[in-house]
């Protein structure tokens, strides 16, 4: 006999650069819009992955080269990233099915907060660049470590009541298999890592997010 999984779960967690956007991260978006990427950001990058600088370094060279770009330019850029279609489609009907919905991200809330509001998510988390009369000042309050989002989604369980049971967890990249670790129900977006992928229960690949309704146990 099937079993019956409505009221199952009561809290579905999603990533969003690359689980949500077509773009697997903002700051490079960001920084290949800018200019900025190939000779300077990119450098950050190989020398966060080599092992030579930490992560809180990485990001704050990062948010360095945007110094004095105006709050409009960058939302600009950020609210520009191109989405995977369906995302109103799931992101809704998992919402009437009595979620509650949270956003955790290791991008920035240039992007997760406007996201949030379109999508009616409960709770948005990510790094915020910090500005001064409108302008960039080069400093990041960094709140989301790419590989410690199992502390955030920890607090959104404990304030919605769920266990891990009752918890859908939505990734694309290896940052989320800390999500995946809470999780009851566990779906691989267009992986770019195979351990999320072997870690998942469903795995999606394609442009359109809505063909997972039916496929989700609610």
């Amino acid at each position: 006999m099937e079993q019956d999984n409505r009221g199952r779960f009561k809290l579905a967690v999603f990533d969003l650069d690359g689980t949500l956007t077509r773009e697997p991260s903002l700051w490079e978006y960001i920084h290949v819009r800018l200019g900025s990427w190939t000779g300077q950001a990119d450098r950050y990058l190989a020398d966060f992955l080599a092992g030579r600088i930490d992560y809180e370094t990485f990001c704050r060279l990062d948010a360095r080269v945007w110094r004095g770009r105006t709050l409009e330019e960058l939302s600009g850029l950020a609210r520009a990233v191109p989405f995977h279609q369906g995302v109103g489609r799931l992101t809704g009907h998992i919402r009437n099915q009595g979620l509650h919905l949270v956003l955790i991200s290791s991008g920035l809330t240039l992007l997760s907060d406007w996201v949030a509001e379109r999508y009616g998510f409960d709770i948005a988390v990510a790094n915020e660049l910090e500005f001064d009369r409108g302008r960039a000042t080069g400093e990041v309050r960094i709140r989301v470590h790419f590989d410690q989002k199992r502390e955030w989604l920890a607090r959104a369980m404990e304030t919605f009541g769920a266990s891990p049971g009752e918890v859908l967890a939505f990734g694309d990249s290896d940052g989320d298999r800390h999500l995946f670790d809470l999780a009851g129900y566990r779906v691989a977006v267009n992986p770019r890592s195979r351990k999320l992928a072997d870690r998942a229960d469903l795995v999606h690949r394609g442009p359109d997010l809505s063909v997972l309704i039916p496929r989700l146990p609610l």
